[in-house]
């Protein structure tokens, strides 16, 4: 895809210039070669910025679950690994590990422009959130090593942001909506873009057969089947 898109050259090197790429997250239990897709991710978060553009990776539900220890999606490769360095799972990636320290500078949440990226979606609840998206992103990143438990006893902000029901990493009423879920009202998407001063959201986490528009194209989601 990076190919085509013509982001990268032949040679994995960042060949998009000045402009912008933000991956939505969920890069764990996706495949055979995650490790690889990270240190990719890495390398061109500094080429991008190298040559006045950016590369984003966006924390999603599937790097909340592994980082915390939930490694019932994980591909067998990686258990494996961890059984034969004896070490657990989550060790992998500690905050100690190159790629763990990175993933805990990546964001839940980002603002490029009049675009908002997030990985689920937002709810109604988040809307009532008073917090900055800088403090709801630390909180996420500080949060990510924690049990369940841990994070719901921090604060309440950081017991919302990993709510499995409105928190912004496993929302999906903006696409998706039902009982778990309840849809966002048009009302409430005009306040969400106008409290963060943006024209659409984009939105990750669930899948459907092509890229889709919802709520006029104000919510775009980008999650496709492979």
């Amino acid at each position: 895809i990076l190919r085509a898109q013509k982001v990268i050259d032949e040679e994995y090197n960042w060949s998009f210039g000045k402009n912008q790429l933000v991956v939505i997250g969920d890069v764990f239990d996706r495949g055979e070669d995650v490790t690889a897709i990270f240190w990719l991710l890495y390398k061109l978060q500094q080429e991008a910025l190298a040559a006045g553009g950016r590369s984003l990776f966006l924390l999603g539900n599937h790097e909340e679950m592994e980082l915390r220890g939930n490694i019932r999606y994980a591909k067998d490769k990686y258990k494996n690994l961890a059984d034969t360095l004896k070490v657990k799972y989550k060790d992998l990636y500690s905050p100690a590990s190159e790629l763990g320290k990175w993933l805990r500078t990546c964001n839940l949440v980002e603002v490029i422009g009049d675009n908002l990226f997030v990985h689920a979606g937002l709810s109604v609840e988040f809307l009532a959130r008073r917090e900055s998206l800088d403090e709801i992103n630390e909180v996420a990143s500080r949060g990510l090593s924690l049990s369940k438990e841990a994070r719901e006893n921090v604060s309440p902000l950081s017991a919302f942001i990993f709510d499995t029901e409105t928190g912004p990493f496993w929302y999906r009423g903006m696409v998706k909506p039902n009982e778990k879920f309840p849809a966002l009202s048009n009302a409430n998407l005009k306040r969400l873009l106008k409290k963060y001063q943006v024209q659409r959201i984009f939105v990750g986490h669930t899948i459907f057969e092509e890229v889709t528009l919802f709520m006029n194209g104000r919510v775009i989601a980008v999650n496709v089947k492979n």
